[in-house]
């Protein structure tokens, strides 16, 4: 019974976070399904541990601590505690559903089955509309979508960048399950990747393919013949992508914007940042204001008018000082230590299949988080919010599963005796 109710919780989150849009156009408040997911969750922990939370929380480690504390100061520090903005929420529930799940992870499984089942949908109608242009506009005027792009890359979604944003998390757990040995995978991703570079949007794509080789270099510890292989594969992938793009000139745009990324930097850096260095000003001069406390949580919209930093690390500054930008980059770089630490110092650990493959993903979902962070919106916007904080929660539990070395803090890489992982 407490999983059925984990798997329902966080199959309701999943679903406001994926298709929150389209239930706003059928003017269904799909927020309740994330404070219902919440409470589904906190029932299924008090009944699998009586109740005894007070106890629990004096076991938390480091990095358990570090997101109490910044749920805490998020919380305190709100600058309109009432705000029916819907970021606010999303945070604030999804850092409490992490603190709920980071037990062993006997969620995940489900958890990666509904993330690529919802990010498949996106990808699906992407292509779909590409191919057959005319579905586009009858679907969405049956979904009642107020598109700011009326062609086939924004898929079932407002904007091109939301549709990209899922389709980069679909994309990074598909990939996942082929660097854990999941062959019949291998179509599947390369189908993300292509709906991918329909969007057009540069960012997402370009950070989920560099968290991905990331992911692989760590996992693997690459050599200097699948180097080869990996450059290889990717010059083919290119090959096949400009062909296809010859027939289309959707998709030569994306590839237009991309390269004008890297043509245009130390050129026309505010072309490439699209406006965005304006918005980095203002959040830096309102971390100027307040330096150590911040300005409050949801500060930078409501002070300013403007939409969100895009830049998580500028608006945290603005937002909540030093100390909650201290404390979030603890976050960050713990748990990706944390994730990384079994492939880069095994020291006796026999990851199973199902661990391997969650710590692949996880890993994968926290170097494209940070990274994104840079130029988007991803720990605000409530678009991938959950996706990656449940992530963290997988990685957590992973970790802590039975089977599994307990984490070393120091970092030292000690002798341990062989033991059987609990995940295969």
């Amino acid at each position: 019974m407490p999983l059925l109710l984990k798997q329902c919780g966080i199959a309701l989150m999943l679903l406001h976070s994926f298709f929150f849009q389209i239930f706003a156009a059928q003017g269904i408040p799909s927020v309740a399904l994330l404070f219902v997911g919440f409470i589904l969750v906190f029932v299924s922990r008090l009944s699998k541990v009586g109740g005894s939370i007070c106890f629990r929380i004096m076991k938390f480690r480091p990095e358990q601590l570090a997101w109490v504390v910044l749920l805490v100061w998020c919380v305190l520090g709100n600058y309109n505690l009432f705000n029916r903005d819907s970021f606010n929420g999303v945070l604030l529930f999804t850092l409490a559903t992490i603190m709920l799940l980071w037990d062993k992870p006997d969620w995940g499984r489900f958890f990666m089955n509904c993330l690529l089942a919802f990010a498949l949908v996106h990808a699906f109608f992407t292509v779909l509309f590409f191919f057959v242009p005319a579905l586009n506009h009858s679907i969405t005027a049956m979904l009642s979508l107020v598109k700011e792009q009326s062609s086939y890359i924004s898929g079932v979604t407002n904007h091109y960048s939301t549709n990209s944003l899922y389709i980069s998390v679909g994309m990074l757990a598909a990939f996942a399950k082929v660097y854990s040995g999941q062959k019949r995978w291998v179509f599947p991703a390369v189908f993300f990747l292509f709906a991918n570079l329909l969007t057009s949007k540069r960012g997402p794509l370009l950070f989920s393919v560099i968290a991905l080789v990331v992911c692989y270099f760590v996992v693997f510890k690459v050599r200097l013949r699948t180097i080869l292989v990996f450059v290889a594969s990717l010059a083919l992938i290119a090959f096949i992508i400009s062909r296809v793009a010859l027939g289309s000139p959707e998709v030569l745009y994306g590839i237009e914007r991309i390269m004008s990324s890297f043509s245009g930097l130390g050129t026309n850096a505010a072309a490439v940042l699209s406006g965005r260095d304006m918005l980095y000003r203002e959040a830096w001069r309102m971390f100027l204001h307040n330096p150590l406390l911040g300005r409050g949580w949801g500060a930078f919209i409501a002070i300013t008018g403007l939409p969100m930093a895009h830049n998580i690390y500028l608006q945290m500054l603005a937002e909540c000082g030093i100390i909650g930008f201290i404390v979030l980059m603890f976050c960050l770089v713990k748990s990706l230590f944390m994730c990384a630490k079994p492939f880069l110092f095994p020291a006796g650990v026999a990851l199973g299949g199902e661990a391997r493959f969650y710590l692949m993903f996880s890993l994968a979902m926290q170097v494209f988080f940070i990274l994104y962070g840079l130029t988007g919106n991803p720990l605000y916007d409530g678009v991938i919010t959950i996706p990656v904080l449940l992530s963290y929660a997988l990685c957590y539990g992973t970790r802590r599963s039975p089977g599994l070395p307990a984490y070393d803090p120091t970092g030292i890489r000690k002798k341990r005796p062989k033991i059987k992982a609990a995940w295969r």
